[in-house]
């Protein structure tokens, strides 16, 4: 089944042109005959029409169309042409994706974070993985985006995965602090530090030794797993659990997003809240052979009454008409 395509704006109120429903059939219907409109387009004052009335207008509506079942002709669409709509994201491309990110983070935050042990790991490991990473509160359940939807956890790697991304953030940064260290030191050279050198030199050579235990500390489980409750308590990280799959006219597949309304696939995008998947790829190639036959075969291989299935209605008490599906089945 499908819509007429065009704009209510665009749509003239007694025609529809040319459309193609879901069984792969195409009608073209001429209202103009319309018995429920008069001259002026407008409904007529007299009472609703009879059963009989209705059956043989649509019979006429089916005589006029224009329909055919096509043969099963389509291209076949190979395996690497579905899978390249979209494939998910591994693990490894998720970790260069936060490590990226981190890199990208100001210094003064990094250090600020450093000081704050558990919570100031959380706040970083937020900024890291937002739009990557999500915990829902109601199942208690952590959820990634694998590029296309949003995949649940189930293993355990999200531990791993946090402990590993923010150890190595605190590694280089206590690498950078020692090339910091070494350069101020070449600074001073040979002669006494003032007091002033020697304070920055100290608290250069204490952030560096704060970068190194944080970095060691995040690999022992139960401070990653205070981490992870910090994050999932935040906003930037924790939702509630009502944000999946509210978009009803987004459809998730195994390699990308369609949207009902076209029948073509979109960008996906994490903004979205997909996690329910059908289990098939998107094909655009791809036939419904026994769909056509069965229509066929109820019908008797009659298209006037096969065009039946798409009918154009126009509703007085609307500003343009509205196209309705009906299939007679």
């Amino acid at each position: 089944m499908a819509e007429n395509d065009r704009t209510k704006d665009d749509a003239p109120s007694g025609k529809l042109g040319a459309s193609t429903n879901g069984y792969g059939t195409t009608a073209k219907f001429d209202n103009s005959h319309d018995t429920t409109r008069n001259g002026a387009g407008q409904s007529p004052i007299s009472g609703p029409k009879s059963q009989e009335d209705l059956i043989n207008e649509m019979l006429s509506l089916g005589e006029q169309s224009t329909v055919y079942l096509p043969a099963p002709q389509a291209q076949q669409t190979s395996q690497a042409e579905r899978a390249s709509y979209g494939a998910k994201r591994s693990v490894a491309a998720l970790r260069q994706a936060l490590d990226k990110k981190a890199s990208d983070l100001p210094k003064d935050f990094l250090y600020d974070c450093i000081s704050r042990n558990e919570l100031g790991c959380a706040e970083l490991f937020c900024k890291v993985a937002k739009g990557e990473i999500v915990y829902d509160r109601a199942s208690e359940s952590w959820y990634v985006w694998n590029g296309l939807h949003w995949q649940e956890e189930r293993g355990g790697n999200i531990y791993g995965l946090a402990g590993d991304v923010l150890s190595s953030v605190y590694r280089n940064t206590a690498t950078e602090k020692y090339k910091e260290i070494l350069d101020f030191e070449a600074t001073i050279g040979a002669r006494k530090p003032t007091d002033e050198e020697r304070n920055k030199l100290e608290t250069l050579k204490g952030e560096r030794t704060s970068a190194q235990n944080q970095a060691k500390v995040l690999y022992k489980l139960a401070y990653v797993r205070n981490v992870l409750v910090f994050a999932g308590a935040t906003e930037l990280l924790g939702v509630i659990g009502d944000e999946w799959d509210t978009k009803a006219h987004l459809l998730g597949v195994n390699n990308t997003v369609i949207d009902l309304t076209t029948g073509q696939p979109v960008t996906p995008n994490p903004s979205h809240y997909i996690r329910t998947v059908a289990p098939v790829d998107y094909d655009p190639h791809a036939t419904c052979p026994i769909w056509n036959k069965t229509i066929a075969e109820i019908f008797a291989h009659n298209y006037a009454m096969v065009g039946l299935s798409l009918i154009h209605i126009s509703e007085p008490t609307r500003r343009t008409p509205i196209s309705y599906a009906v299939f007679c089945l």
